[in-house]
């Protein structure tokens, strides 16, 4: 649909080289080794009334920003579509 395609960029690789792909798969296996599992008890540790918040006011300010990106440009791209298609009929 219009808004993936203005929203993300995804591509997918093909990897031919085994070596290549050994050494990407052990770099990223360390690093998820490093990573902290996030459980529903370390999440009530962390957070506290002010935390959560912050962190929706966070996920509402980029929600909004993100439909900013990606619905307002399809709509003004869609309505001179339109109103050059209309002119057409005229």
């Amino acid at each position: 649909n219009h808004l993936s395609s203005y929203g993300s960029i995804e591509m997918n690789v093909g990897i031919h080289s085994s070596e290549f792909s050994e050494m990407l798969t052990s770099h990223l296996n360390h690093i998820i080794t490093q990573c902290e599992k996030i459980t529903n008890a370390t999440l009530k540790i962390r957070g506290g009334i002010f935390t959560n918040i912050i962190n929706w006011l966070a996920y509402r300010v980029i929600r909004i920003a993100l439909i900013m990106v990606t619905y307002i440009p399809f709509k003004r791209f869609f309505s001179k579509s339109k109103k050059s298609i209309m002119s057409t009929f005229d």
